[in-house]
């Protein structure tokens, strides 16, 4: 059983638009995780900061609102705009949209507009994930589909718990040369360029 699995692991990994597709979630989802590991450093971590349960209690629900606002309408943007199209446009809207949050983190500013502007990647990131598994039934035939999505969803979370390592990692050398905001800001722009690639 085990064998057979590998098996068919082995031979959906090379599947060759299948492996783009993962390519293309693997590397946002590892983005994921490079920008929420600087986002959570801004926002509750961060010395400059004293963060209590109220700020923590509305940075979770900026991380959740967007699937109750952009849910519902995700299903017909798909089905009147090219799931690729909508996976490089919104790609290339996230990473101009980091660029804008990198801005206010550079500027400490941690009002309303910063929350606006988190709530739209978040929402885009919705929009995208939601595109990456439209496509899949697209790309390979039904009866390695079950397989394929297990593929996708598992690693896209090993992806996003290594792109928290690397933020982690880029901080603590970023760290020693500029103040905790800038170097929170500096990995938003890696995590800008990590959607560009994806795009």
């Amino acid at each position: 059983m085990v064998t057979l699995f590998l098996m068919s692991f082995a031979g959906l990994i090379r599947h060759p638009r299948l492996s783009r597709l993962l390519a293309v979630r693997w590397t946002g989802q590892m983005t994921d995780g490079v920008f929420q590991s600087a986002l959570a450093s801004f926002v509750l971590f961060s010395p400059e900061r004293q963060a209590n349960a109220l700020s923590a209690a509305i940075g979770f629900a900026v991380v959740l609102l967007p699937y109750s606002i952009v849910g519902p309408f995700v299903g017909t943007i798909l089905d009147r705009v090219s799931r690729q199209r909508a996976l490089f446009f919104a790609n290339l809207a996230r990473s101009v949209n980091l660029l804008l949050v990198a801005l206010f983190v550079f500027s400490g500013a941690t009002g309303v507009a910063l929350t606006v502007v988190v709530l739209i990647a978040f929402g885009i990131n919705r929009l995208i994930l939601a595109a990456l598994s439209a496509g899949l039934p697209l790309l390979i035939e039904s009866k390695s589909l079950i397989t394929a999505n297990a593929i996708a969803v598992t690693g896209g979370s090993v992806f996003v718990v290594l792109g928290g390592g690397i933020g982690l990692g880029l901080r603590r050398l970023i760290n020693e040369t500029t103040t905790s905001d800038k170097a929170d800001g500096y990995i938003i722009m890696v995590a800008a360029i990590g959607y560009l690639v994806a795009a």
